[in-house]
């Protein structure tokens, strides 16, 4: 998940959970006990949102997802596999606030292919 949707959710704990998944130093208990937090953040975000027709919780919702997809396992992924669903949720997040807000934002897609494009470059800098 991009850390530029992070901010979407309202809920801070995905902050700490983004925050994990982004560690070197994770221990794989840290990892479990955040994936199951973005999970049930996941599904309390989609009740509230589904009754109430929320953007903004519709954002926080797929925060929360893109946040549970980077820490599933890679064996029991979705089509896709975990980083394809990050990917996913993170630009549906964004289109969410995006139609909360009224205004055309930056697209996601955007944002993720300029963030690939630095960290090759960057991988690429440091293997030559």
């Amino acid at each position: 998940m991009t850390l530029g949707v992070a901010p979407l959710a309202d809920d801070q704990r995905l902050r700490r959970i983004v925050d994990v998944a982004s560690s070197s130093e994770a221990t794989e208990e840290e990892l479990e006990v955040s994936r199951k937090l973005a999970t049930s953040i996941m599904v309390d975000t989609y009740t509230r949102c589904g009754a109430d027709g929320d953007w903004n919780e519709q954002a926080g919702y797929f925060v929360a997802r893109a946040a549970a997809a980077c820490l599933a396992p890679l064996e029991k992924g979705k089509p896709g596999g975990p980083a394809w669903q990050a990917a996913m949720s993170s630009r549906m997040a964004r289109t969410s606030a995006a139609i909360n807000a009224g205004d055309g934002a930056e697209s996601e897609s955007g944002k993720q292919y300029h963030i690939l494009s630095d960290y090759l470059e960057t991988r690429e800098r440091e293997t030559s």
